[in-house]
Parts: structure tokens; C-alpha cells; sequence
């Protein structure tokens, strides 16, 4: 009788990083996919990829057991790149016996507000965040702090229905538009994969500004490495959160060193729950004091993976599948990271794409990398309607270090084509 093959579950990523995985480490992993049609997914074997609506938790696990008994593979391990599928992961993982954050401590993570609650009770310094229900609520919540709020769905990811408001009536405009946007969120399989979406309450958090960094880090037991550290650059007259750039490696203002990071992001992670994961935190660095926004136990996304490839030759996609599996691994050290920019290119207004290029001798810096999203004839709209499509893809280059990183965004920007009838 022929022996069961382990793998690696991957539970509802993307295309992209499905392709990827495949090119990378054959025969390593088993790809749980949601069928959506916007969802282009390239076929490697029936053996491989188990294509299974991620809605119904039961009937995943049922369709799931059957088809690792049917090609006799026993799981590993259990990796997730995206933040809608952690609570099926979390749950899948329960049920194997397998390592990875509880249902619960996913929960924590996923609520933003249960996140700060959490934060708060252990004295790790963060925004101020309440729940409501009523846009006068939320007006006397900017009344009490004196100073812009941030209106943001308590669980959706990114930017999404994220809004800034600097006085009342921007606070009642925004609250409208997140519970309508969340009315119809909430029937998206992809979006609302795991059920959390509630359009019922809105999430209102005092701004703070300040430097915004991100981080991916490892965490097991009382051990935690800080993998790598990006600096975030905004995109002006966008949503607010909206990413232009992000920059590798970087250093901290106000004296604050990377083992300072380490402390506090170990205390902020152990609040939440988590004691062994490989995750990722936003932060935002304000009068010598670190102050968390989000942590969630999966590896950043977006263009950050080919970021650190090109700096230090590290595939983040390879070393999730390994700490899942609980493999040793190795971090470059910090000398062999180089300075490196990632530029995200979004477009300037709706209509029809009609062209989309790169002007090179326009530019003096060292072009690494191209990623095109989009292709002449694609519909291109701009959030709140749409945060999707107005992404047409990004740009990795070596930055002027006698320039700053700001100029050199605007210059590269000009030298895009982007023309949309």
C-alpha cells in the first residue's frame, strides 16, 4: 500500500502567489481555492488544488478530509497569505491538530477594535477607538478628542471604506458611505469570506500623525526576530492609508532602535493571544513612543514580497511554507539588505485604459523590477466605488541616496504612461 505525501495546506490565496508557489517548491503544498470568477487561478493536477466555496466552514472541512483521503496526503502544515482566510485556516488547523493561531486569537486580529480594546487593557499605546452605531455618536466622539478621527469598517482589510474626517459633516458623509459600502460588501464571497463584515457599526479611531512603518516579524514563544522593517509613503489626494511606496530598509526617528521595536511588538503580540506565527504590524512612530495600528498573523502582502526579494534574495512566500512546517530558517543579516524602493502605481481618474508604459530615459535611477496589473482595454475605477482596479501595478527601484525618496516618487511618476480614454 503506497504511503500518504505530506503537504502544506494553503488555504484561498491568489493567482499570483499560487503560480508562484508552484514554480518555486514543487510538490510541496495542496491549494484550497475559492472559485470565484474574478479569481484567475493557473491548473497544476487535480492532486494539488481543491476548488471548494470558503464560505461554508463545514462543508470545506467535509470536502477537504475527503480529498486528502482520496490522493493520500497528510498535511503538514497550514500557511495563509490573506487576511479573509486566517479564520478558516485557524479552524482547519484545530481540526488536524495542527500549529497555528486559535480561532480566537485570529478573531483579536481580524476585529480592529477588539485589537485596541486588548492593547489598551495592557497598556500598549495605540489610537483611541470606540464602536457605533449612530453618526452622533461619532461627532461627539470628535467632539471629546478635539482633533480628526478615522471612520474604518472594524474588519475589512487595507484602505478599504477607510475615510479621514476633519469635521462633522465629513464624519456623517463617511459613516453613510461605510455602512452602504458594508451593506454591499457583506454578500462577497471573497471579501466577506470568513462573516465578519457588519454593516451595522462603524469603527472611529483618533488620528494620529506620524512616520507610518510596517513590519513582518516571527514569533515563537518568548522569541520573536524581526524579519524586516519598510517605511510607508501615502499617496496624497487619495483614501486615506492609500500606499504609494515602500521603502526597505529603514531607520526610526526619535532615537528608536530596532530591539525597542522588538520589545514593544512582543508585548503587543502576546495581548493579542499569539504565541508562535509569522505575522505583520503597522505602526506609526510619534513623540519617541511606537503606537500599533495592526497586527495580523500572516506575512505583509501587496508588492513587499518582491521588495525583499530584490533586496536580499529572501522569498517571504518560501519562508511562510517552511515556518508552517515548522523547518528552521534564516533571516539575512542586516548588511545584505539593499536600499530599495517600491513604487505603486494607481490611476489618476475612471474610464477605459488606453495605454500603460514606462518612459526609461526619462529616469536615472536603476530599474529592478516591473509588474503591469493592467493592459489597455481593462475598466479602470476609483475607490470608494472600487479599490481593485485603479491598482495598474508597481515599480522596484534603487533609490538616489543623496536625494529623497519623496522627489524621486514624483519624478518616476511623471515617466509612467498611463493615458484613459
Amino acid at each position: 500500500m503506497p504511503s500518504y505525501e505530506k503537504r502544506i495546506l494553503v488555504v484561498g490565496t491568489t493567482g499570483d502567489y499560487i503560480d508562484h508557489i508552484h514554480r518555486t517548491q514543487p510538490g510541496r503544498t495542496v491549494f484550497l481555492i475559492d472559485p470565484h470568477p474574478f479569481n484567475s487561478i493557473p491548473c497544476f493536477g487535480a492532486d494539488q488544488q481543491l476548488y471548494c466555496s470558503l464560505t461554508d466552514t463545514e462543508n470545506v472541512v467535509s470536502r477537504l478530509q475527503h480529498f486528502l483521503t482520496q490522493n493520500r496526503i497528510r498535511l503538514s502544515g497550514v500557511a495563509c497569505f490573506d487576511c479573509e482566510s486566517l479564520l478558516l485556516s485557524a479552524i482547519i488547523a484545530e481540526r488536524w491538530s495542527l500549529p497555528f493561531p486559535s480561532p480566537q486569537t485570529v478573531y483579536n486580529c481580524r476585529d480592529k477594535y477588539r485589537s485596541k480594546t486588548l492593547w489598551s487593557a495592557g497598556g500598549i499605546p495605540c489610537p483611541r477607538a470606540f464602536l457605533y452605531q449612530d453618526t452622533n455618536d461619532v461627532i461627539r466622539f470628535m467632539e471629546m478628542t478635539g482633533s480628526p478621527l478615522i471612520l474604518k469598517p472594524p474588519t475589512l482589510s487595507g484602505s478599504e471604506l477607510t475615510f479621514k474626517c476633519n469635521d462633522p459633516e465629513q464624519a456623517a458623509e463617511a459613516f453613510r458611505a461605510i455602512q452602504e459600502g458594508l451593506s454591499r460588501r457583506m454578500a462577497d464571497p471573497t471579501i466577506n469570506r470568513d462573516g465578519l463584515a457588519d454593516h451595522r457599526v462603524v469603527l472611529c479611531e483618533e488620528y494620529i500623525a506620524g512616520p507610518e512603518f510596517s513590519c513582518d516579524f516571527i514569533m515563537e514563544g518568548e522569541m520573536l526576530e524581526v524579519v524586516r522593517v519598510a517605511a510607508k509613503y501615502h499617496l496624497n489626494d487619495a483614501p486615506v492609508g492609500t500606499i504609494q511606496a515602500y521603502e526597505i530598509p529603514t531607520t526610526f526617528p526619535d532615537g528608536i532602535l530596532t530591539s525597542d521595536l522588538r520589545r514593544h511588538l512582543a508585548e503587543a503580540v502576546r495581548s493579542l493571544g499569539l504565541t508562535r506565527c509569522m505575522g505583520m504590524a503597522d505602526f506609526i512612530i510619534r513623540d519617541g513612543q511606537i503606537k500599533f495600528l495592526e497586527i495580523t498573523p500572516r506575512p505583509g502582502g501587496d508588492c513587499l514580497p518582491p521588495l525583499i526579494a530584490q533586496s536580499c534574495g529572501l522569498d517571504m512566500l518560501a519562508l511562510h511554507l517552511d515556518f508552517a512546517e515548522g523547518l528552521p530558517y534564516k533571516i539575512p543579516a542586516a548588511h545584505q539588505w539593499k536600499h530599495l524602493v517600491a513604487l505603486r502605481l494607481h490611476a489618476p481618474y475612471d474610464g477605459r485604459l488606453k495605454a500603460l508604459g514606462l518612459r526609461k530615459k526619462w529616469i536615472d535611477q536603476q530599474i529592478l523590477e516591473e509588474v503591469w496589473l493592467k493592459q489597455p482595454g481593462d475598466l479602470i475605477r476609483l475607490p470608494p466605488e472600487d479599490y481593485q482596479s485603479w491598482l495598474l501595478g508597481h515599480l522596484i527601484f534603487r533609490p538616489d541616496p543623496d536625494r529623497t525618496v519623496e522627489t524621486q516618487l514624483r519624478e518616476i511618476y511623471q515617466a509612467v504612461d498611463i493615458r484613459i480614454d
